[in-house]
């Protein structure tokens, strides 16, 4: 897995975009590690409100210490970040994401889909004033 760590940057339009997969994971060990990694990446960066995130969550299981942790993800992060993005939130983790940006003040869009996540990232310059939630569940 080193030659792709879970937390690095792909490009989309030539913009780089701070991609955090945490993807299919379901080890609650694992999803620490995963989560400190993506922690120490966004901390290694120059301090610019300039990074774009995309949080890749699909098929993730989320435990109540995970929902700390990626909090405490969420509320760090915010003096890196420009515009911050989650792929594949389902019914239960869209309750938990609102849970997440109510506590840390941190704006997060909702996708369906990394290159719906991607095309909305890249057109933004400044920090969103709202962001769209587009669950992978449909909701009513």
């Amino acid at each position: 897995m080193t030659d792709n760590p879970r937390t690095r940057f792909v490009r989309h339009q030539g913009r780089a975009i701070v991609l955090m997969d945490f993807s299919h994971i379901v080890d609650e060990v694992l999803a620490t590690q995963v989560i400190a990694q993506a922690r120490q990446f966004v901390a290694d960066q120059p301090q610019v409100r300039n990074l774009l995130t995309m949080v890749d969550a699909t098929g993730a299981r989320c435990t109540a210490p995970l929902v700390e942790q990626l909090r405490d993800l969420a509320t760090h992060n915010t003096p890196w970040v420009l515009a911050g993005s989650v792929v594949g939130v389902n019914a239960i983790l869209s309750l938990l994401l609102r849970i997440i940006t109510a506590v840390s003040g941190r704006k997060l869009a909702a996708f369906r889909t990394r290159d719906e996540a991607m095309a909305w990232l890249v057109r933004q310059e400044t920090p969103p004033t709202s962001v769209p939630q587009q669950w992978t569940e449909t909701e009513g």
